[in-house]
């Protein structure tokens, strides 16, 4: 249509129903300044209002927004750049879901499912090292348990020779293996203690640059801390290490003594 200025001179213009919500809704991953611009179907920038907060949104990652295409289309005024569109699916998806899309007239060019990305991801660098953290670690707790063999041995000589004095006078076997137990037992607790908080600062000051990626074409807005499973179940085979090796030095410094008192 066409409208009259102020200066008397034509225009054309287009009038459209008022057919969508002004400002446009949008879902937000990450938070969106007031300022930040968002472009329309047709390079415009529409008001735009965040209706709901997610952590990660496909194709944009950390940092992104998601409008109704239908809105987005209706809201444009010029012809649209759509281009390198895409369909978002779930994962209760039908496995023949791209012959669906076919029927309908949708050509699909190519098709990508979150198994395949993360085997993917699996196979680069970033994420090959992290198994070499790993595999320190298990080389620092067989370091470690070689250091309580080694302080045992060094240990056992004198104090199979004070507890061989203590039996003559008439303390009981099980008392040496207790207080073998007792000995070591605390060491190893407070190592384990130590070694989770050394870790958890480790972590605090250093998690943050570790690379997970090999380029900025992945952008994942990444948990602060790592899950709990991936923490516990390290840690607990490290203190059945250790634990199961106090034992052991206990039961033969209990061994060395009895075979002593028998021998005597």
């Amino acid at each position: 249509m066409a409208i009259t200025t102020t200066s008397g001179g034509a225009a054309d213009t287009w009038a459209l129903p008022a057919d969508v919500p002004v400002p446009l809704p949008v879902v937000a991953a990450g938070r969106l300044r007031e300022s930040t611009k968002l472009t329309g179907l047709d390079a415009e920038r529409p008001r735009f209002e965040v209706v709901d907060q997610v952590t990660t949104l496909p194709r944009l990652g950390g940092r992104g927004a998601l409008a109704d295409l239908e809105y987005a289309e209706r809201a444009a005024l010029g012809s649209t750049r759509l281009s390198g569109a895409q369909v978002w699916l779930s994962p209760d998806a039908p496995a023949d879901v791209t012959a669906r899309l076919a029927e309908r007239g949708l050509v699909v060019s190519a098709d990508q499912t979150t198994a395949r990305a993360r085997a993917m991801l699996d196979r680069r660098a970033p994420a090959l090292a992290i198994w070499f953290h790993l595999l320190a670690a298990g080389f620092a707790v067989l370091l470690a348990l070689g250091g309580l063999a080694l302080m045992a041995a060094v240990d056992r000589r004198r104090r199979t020779e004070d507890m061989r004095a203590l039996r003559h006078q008439g303390m009981p076997l099980r008392v040496v293996g207790r207080a073998g137990l007792w000995t070591y037992l605390p060491v190893v607790t407070a190592a384990l203690v130590t070694g989770a908080v050394a870790a958890g600062v480790a972590w605090w000051l250093a998690g943050d640059y570790l690379p997970f990626f090999v380029d900025d074409a992945i952008v994942l807005e990444l948990p602060s801390w790592p899950s709990p499973s991936a923490v516990l179940w390290p840690a607990v085979l490290a203190a059945v290490g250790f634990a199961t090796a106090a034992v052991g030095v206990a039961a033969a410094l209990r061994w060395s003594v009895g075979a002593s008192r028998v021998r005597d």
